[in-house]
């Protein structure tokens, strides 16, 4: 009996060091930034944290206004706008979430917050890439400045002042790198201005250039002027609202 126990636990030890191993082949992190063709598809797959701001079972933003409604028998479930109408919305509950994995069955949500860190992996590492071009480097890095200041953009028209993420945060980060404030309005609205700024100034003119994988450049300094200006066209619109309540108020109580 102590001999099968011995033998069981010289398999149990073999078996722990055997897990420890990588096995050979295995595609690991690193090997994204061998190839510019690896570190060409990751950088398409940044772009897929971008929500669908038109679709009506996506985003609240066509059919959420009464502008448009269903039947009576057009449930929550089916058309998710509808949980703006009917008071179905609260911080811990949604239809539309725009920060972490999870929402409410039948509803759609979108880790814009992972998104943003992914970005910030392909800055940190883009121009390690062996043979990469130097217009391919900047382009690359280019869009992904453009996605940590849209995904940031599309957070704070959501949600109002909101968490800033200027780095790659790795999962054993402390906790005070993790759960940080909110950053006042017009801070967010600067930060990511700037984040548009460092876009445009690696970003080509035009579209149109094939990549290495086939498919066309995803964006051009012009997309990124034109979210500027909206960015702070909407911060102004912020400003006249507060000021015109603040003077309402004003007049109210003289």
């Amino acid at each position: 009996m102590k001999k099968i126990i011995f033998a069981l636990s010289l398999l149990l030890l073999c078996s722990c060091s055997y897990l420890d191993v990588v096995p050979e082949g295995k595609a690991t992190e690193e090997d994204i930034w061998k190839t510019e063709e690896q570190a060409e598809n990751y950088r398409y797959y940044m772009q897929t944290y971008m929500p669908n701001l038109i679709g009506y079972d996506w985003s609240p933003d066509q059919f959420a206004g009464d502008d448009f409604i269903t039947g009576a028998r057009g449930t929550t479930y089916y058309f998710s706008s509808k949980s703006l109408l009917y008071g179905e919305e609260n911080a811990n509950l949604t239809y539309f979430g725009r920060w972490a994995p999870n929402c409410t069955s039948g509803g759609t949500n979108y880790d814009i917050y992972r998104g943003i860190r992914y970005c910030f992996y392909l800055l940190d590492n883009i121009y390690k890439v062996p043979a990469v071009s130097q217009e391919n480097a900047d382009r690359y890095a280019g869009e992904a400045w453009f996605l940590v200041g849209y995904y940031h953009q599309c957070l704070l028209e959501y949600y109002g002042p909101i968490v800033l993420v200027k780095k790659f945060i790795p999962i054993d980060a402390p906790e005070s790198e993790i759960l940080t404030p909110r950053t006042p309005y017009d801070e967010c609205v600067k930060y990511i201005a700037e984040c548009y700024d460092r876009a445009a100034g690696l970003l080509p003119d035009v579209l149109g250039k094939f990549s290495l994988i086939g498919a066309f450049d995803a964006f051009a300094s012009d997309h990124v002027f034109d979210l500027r200006g909206v960015l702070l066209y909407l911060s102004l619109s912020a400003l006249l609202v507060f000021l015109t309540v603040q003077v309402v108020q004003r007049r109210r109580w003289n």
